[in-house]
This record gives structure tokens, C-alpha cells and sequence, in this order.
């Protein structure tokens, strides 16, 4: 899924349909990487879908921190999550569904992560 780019930067995208409950679109092991930029879309012409992203202070962490709770994006939006070295992470997990039952979105997550 990653792709390691000058030695400085681990940049990846991954697809996929939304279901009725949340399940992880992407995981990062983000322990070497200070700052980084994960952009979401919602590539469906007409459903909404819901997402939120949570970060643990190390990869094995069990005790998670909340960077987005939960947001909704409109069918063709997007958002963005920014990570700077003020809010260090050892793992991130963008999890997606469908915001109302039985009404599947696709989307689209896109990050970099840089040293």
C-alpha cells in the first residue's frame, strides 16, 4: 500500500465501499514520521459516509486518542486531516461506513507521511 519516496517520505492510497459499520480504510505505523496529510473522499455520486480517525501513542497502544470523533462527508466531498510534530503518533487508523443503513458509499484515502 505504501510507497517509500527518497528515503524522507511514505506516501499510498487505498479504495474501497463503505458498510454499516466502521471498519479501517488505513493504517499507519506513524513512528517515524513526524508530520503528514491524509486526505478522505467521498467518491460516491449520491450517499454520505462517516469517518473518524484515531491515533495511539505507540503501535501497540490500546489506550486511543480521538483526532477526528466523527465526521460526515457529502457524496463528491472531501476532508483533510494535518499531523505536525506537535501531536506525535505511533499509529493512525482512518476508519469509514455508511452514514444511513444499507446505502454503501466508495471512496478513495490518500496520505503522506514525512520525516
Amino acid at each position: 500500500m505504501g510507497q517509500r519516496v527518497l528515503n524522507e517520505y511514505l506516501e499510498g492510497t487505498a479504495n474501497g465501499t463503505t458498510a454499516d459499520a466502521y471498519s479501517s480504510a488505513l493504517v499507519l505505523d506513524a513512528r517515524s514520521f513526524m508530520n503528514g496529510t491524509i486526505l478522505i473522499k467521498n467518491t460516491h455520486s449520491t450517499n454520505v459516509m462517516s469517518y473518524k480517525i484515531t491515533g495511539y501513542a505507540n503501535y501497540a497502544g490500546t489506550i486511543p486518542i480521538a483526532d477526528v470523533s466523527e465526521a460526515d462527508i457529502n457524496a463528491g466531498a472531501s476532508a483533510t486531516y494535518e499531523r505536525s510534530a506537535s501531536k506525535p503518533r505511533g499509529k493512525i487508523i482512518v476508519e469509514v461506513k455508511s452514514k444511513v443503513a444499507s446505502t454503501p458509499a466508495t471512496f478513495t484515502v490518500e496520505y503522506i507521511q514525512v520525516m
